[in-house]
């Protein structure tokens, strides 16, 4: 003798049961952790390695500290740049790691243009 087996009447999925579909708390927890988890994994791959570029610019003759010389990035977007302090000293900060062209320029002093400088991650460049 045969026993009828009584299932459970299971829906098709279609959008218009989507709310009932998602309605569980586990589903929300797990649609949240994916979430979390996707977003910590794109922030940590998406960090621009940068350093520090450093140094003191110097009359050739005298020997003296140019105090208001201007050193930029050119070409770079948005354009950076910082003004030497009254010892000379200059301190580019979160440039991007490659070859870079620094261009000094002071008043009364032709522009000097330092072509293919080496940024590299270990360690800030001092010139």
């Amino acid at each position: 003798m045969l026993i009828p087996v009584r299932r459970k009447n299971k829906t098709q999925f279609n959008f218009a049961n989507l709310p009932e579909y998602f309605s569980s708390d586990n589903m929300i927890k797990k649609i949240i952790l994916f979430f979390l988890v996707f977003k910590i994994t794109f922030i940590s791959f998406s960090q621009n390695i940068t350093q520090t570029i450093r140094g003191t610019i110097i009359d050739k003759n005298t020997k003296t500290s140019l105090f208001g010389a201007n050193i930029i990035i050119p070409g770079s977007n948005p354009l950076v740049g910082t003004v030497t302090d009254v010892d000379g000293k200059f301190r580019l900060e979160k440039i991007p790691v490659g070859r870079v062209n620094l261009k000094i320029s002071y008043l009364g002093y032709n522009d000097v243009i330092l072509s293919n400088i080496s940024v590299n991650s270990g360690k800030e460049l001092v010139l």
